[in-house]
Formats: structure tokens, sequence, C-alpha cells
């Protein structure tokens, strides 16, 4: 039945990817995904690619994963271009490209993909490889950020907190960083809970420095502490999850970096 239906041969290729219900087989995963990938299935390309170029369970190939990849990014499929967008830029597995890069980031999140948002954010914040782009920054920063990428809401507390790029504003600082808190982040919990212990921002900046590698330090021979304050609902967790997954976005897909 599966080589029929494009889509059976899909969530059967992720059931054995997962082992979920049945016992986990990544070649079966990769046999299933490629029957329904060779049918336009641009979900099953996409995960094709990852698992070719994450080279879990199965022999790394860079040539494979571009190419699957590139055959879902050309169907815009947002997760894909975002893959291809992180690969370009980083040029750790293929040559750096900046511009394809940003025009896969681009088109990602062109499409309400909050990772390349937040991702695009940075760049444009930090300068990176591009030039500096405050106003671009905090547009995409700021969709992320409503889309609830705790990262991207960290990001806009501290900048309106420090009023260094952008004019300072502590009431937005107090409403990213309590919507980015109320998600887990610790960092943006420490800064709601010093932020009137100190008369200049950049030391509650240090700060967050010391408490995150301090974590590093001990976080190999201790459990994880739950963060304080607020946590985001359970039931809105695992139906944005459950979102993510319908869409062919698992868990881990996408990845997310934040500066302190």
């Amino acid at each position: 039945m599966e080589a029929e239906n494009p889509y059976a041969a899909y969530f059967l290729g992720k059931l054995y990817e997962k082992g979920q219900h049945v016992a986990q087989n990544t070649a079966e995963a990769i046999r299933l995904y490629t029957l329904s990938a060779e049918q336009d299935n641009d979900f099953a390309a996409y995960r094709l690619g990852k698992l070719y170029l994450g080279g879990t369970g199965v022999l790394k190939d860079v040539e494979s994963a571009v190419r699957w990849l590139t055959f879902a990014a050309d169907k815009k499929n947002q997760f894909a271009e975002y893959a291809l967008g992180i690969l370009y830029f980083k040029g750790e597995d293929v040559p750096k490209d900046i511009p394809k890069a940003m025009a896969y980031l681009k088109q990602s999140a062109g499409q309400g993909n909050q990772f390349a948002q937040y991702r695009l954010g940075k760049i444009y914040l930090m300068g990176e490889d591009v030039p500096k782009d405050i106003q671009a920054a905090l547009q995409f920063l700021t969709a992320a950020a409503e889309q609830g990428n705790q990262y991207a809401q960290y990001t806009l507390g501290k900048l309106y907190l420090m009023g260094k790029d952008v004019p300072r504003d502590k009431d937005a600082a107090v409403r990213w960083f309590t919507l980015s808190a109320a998600q887990g982040n610790i960092y943006a919990q420490f800064f709601l809970d010093h932020m009137d212990s100190f008369k200049d921002p950049s030391v509650l900046l240090a700060g967050t420095r010391l408490l995150h590698h301090m974590s590093r330090i001990f976080s190999d021979n201790t459990p994880p502490l739950k963060p304080p304050g607020p946590h985001i609902d359970r039931k809105r967790r695992l139906k944005l999850n459950e979102k993510k997954r319908a869409a062919g976005h698992a868990q881990g897909d996408h990845e997310q970096t934040m500066s302190l």
C-alpha cells in the first residue's frame, strides 16, 4: 500500500524512524521516505535530508542530504529552507555561501518559520557576515517572539533593557522577559528577579553570563533544576509540538542559539 500512497509511506517511515509502535529501523524509514519523496512528498524529502545530514542510524552523506533538502525547499518546504540556510551559513559540511544562506532563511521566515526569523534577527543584530541592521533585526526578532520563540523574547527583552541599539524601554523589556521566563528561560527570569537591584543593566548582563558559565560547569554532575517562575501550560506545549510534528517538523530539527 505504501508504494502507492506517498503519505502512508511517509507516516510509516516516521514510525520506523522514531521507533513508535514498531521497532526502530532507520534503514526501513529511509526506504519508506524515499518511496514517498520520489512521489513528490516534500516532507519525506526533508526527513531524508535530515537523516543523511545527521548521520544518525545511517552513514552520513552530505551530497544526498543537500539533494533531498533542495528538492524539498524547491517545493517551498519551510523546514528544508531553514535547514539549508543554516547549512550554507555555517559552512561546515558545505562551502560557506552567505547570499544563498540568507536567501533560504528569508524564504523560510517569509513562510512564518520562527526559527528562521530568530536566526535572521540575530544575524542582523550582530552584523554576522552581513551589515548590521537594527531595524531588520527588530522585525525578525519580533516576528519570532510573537510566535512564542523564547530566545527571541529574551533577546528583545535584553535589547530594550540595555537601550544600546534601541531606545531603552523597561516596560517592553519586562513584557518580553516575562513571556520568555514563562517558557522556562532562566536567564530571562534572572533579569526579572534582579532588574531593580542595579542601576546599570550591564551588571545584570554580567550576572547572566556568570549564571550560564556556572550552569555549564555543574551540568554534567547534577540533574537539571526546574527553572524558576511561571511555566508554559503543559497542554499548550503538547499542542504546539503536535502542530510541528504534523507539519513534518520533529523535536530537535531546529537549532536554537542564545547569546547572553
